[in-house]
């Protein structure tokens, strides 16, 4: 769950939008007011990381496809760019394929 301090904080905005599920909107909002203020960037990268996790959970689980995965992916790296949070999702989940695969193989 994502931890919202204050109102009409644009990064509070966004992450309010992607508990929501709109990610759409809070791209929009990411980059009309987010986008070029350093600190609100930061704290948007700061509050996807759980949702980041959150959606690598439930690829593992099964509960999402990886097209869903890759779609919420470039939604969220278009905001963040390939921040050391984003790299660090997308090596989990390169490794969560692998023992997908791997487990595939085997059963």
């Amino acid at each position: 769950m994502i931890m919202l301090t204050g109102c009409g904080n644009p990064a509070e905005e966004v992450l309010k939008e992607i508990e929501t599920g709109d990610a759409a909107k809070a791209q929009q909002i990411y980059e009309k007011k987010v986008s070029g203020d350093s600190s609100a960037e930061k704290m948007v990268e700061d509050g996807l990381a759980p949702v980041l996790e959150t959606i690598l959970e439930q690829y593992n689980t099964g509960d999402v496809t990886k097209d869903y995965v890759n779609q919420q992916f470039d939604i969220y790296r278009s905001m963040i760019g390939e921040t050391a949070t984003f790299v660090d999702a997308e090596k989990m989940l390169a490794e969560l394929e692998t023992s997908k695969k791997n487990f595939e193989k085997r059963h």
